[in-house]
């Protein structure tokens, strides 16, 4: 574990296609402070950084295939979440709660805006935009997502208790469809 008073112990979340990077968590197993989003490089741990000020810290969520890009969420001194990117180590903090995905080739993250009414949303790091996401037919609701291809395609479902929950595939073009409708497609 990294050299960091207090650290006891970790979770992994994510691996890289070649499985010589890993994504996730090291912390006081106790206290559970700290918390700190963490990489495992040739199965060696290092904290990423955190933002300023931070609560309790973070975590990694994912990673993309080659390790260079992580995502999950840090903290502030209020104890907020804010989706967060580290590409190659380097912290950039997002508007959103927490960033679930990441594309395998790192060019696109996913994740949620915060409380159970809001949209998902998908950010491009080539064109620096960010989409939200809702489920096929609304304008705000709240969905979990957590899985995009290369091409920016999106995969969630509908949040809330998991026997009502349908999954549904978004795009950028088309916006959502449900997944069961998209299976019986021409």
């Amino acid at each position: 574990l990294p050299d960091i008073e207090g650290v006891d112990g970790g979770t992994i979340t994510g691996i890289s296609d070649d499985g010589t990077k890993l994504s996730g968590i090291v912390q006081n197993v106790s206290s559970w402070s700290p918390f700190l989003p963490a990489i495992w490089e040739n199965g060696i741990p290092s904290a990423l950084p955190v933002q300023e000020n931070s609560g309790f810290g973070g975590r990694t969520d994912n990673i993309s295939g080659d390790g260079s890009v992580a995502v999950g969420y840090t903290d502030d001194d209020n104890y907020f979440w804010y989706a967060s990117i580290w590409v190659n180590g380097e912290l950039t903090v997002l508007n959103g709660e927490q960033a679930y995905g990441v594309s395998n080739n790192g060019r696109y993250i996913v994740g949620t805006n915060g409380n159970s009414y809001e949209p998902g949303f998908m950010f491009d790091r080539e064109t620096e935009e960010m989409s939200m996401i809702n489920e096929p037919g609304a304008t705000n609701s709240a969905v979990l997502v957590g899985a995009v291809t290369n091409e920016g395609v999106v995969y969630g479902s509908q949040s809330g208790m998991p026997s009502s929950r349908n999954a549904f595939i978004w795009t950028k073009d088309n916006g959502a469809v449900w997944f069961k409708d998209y299976l019986v497609k021409d």
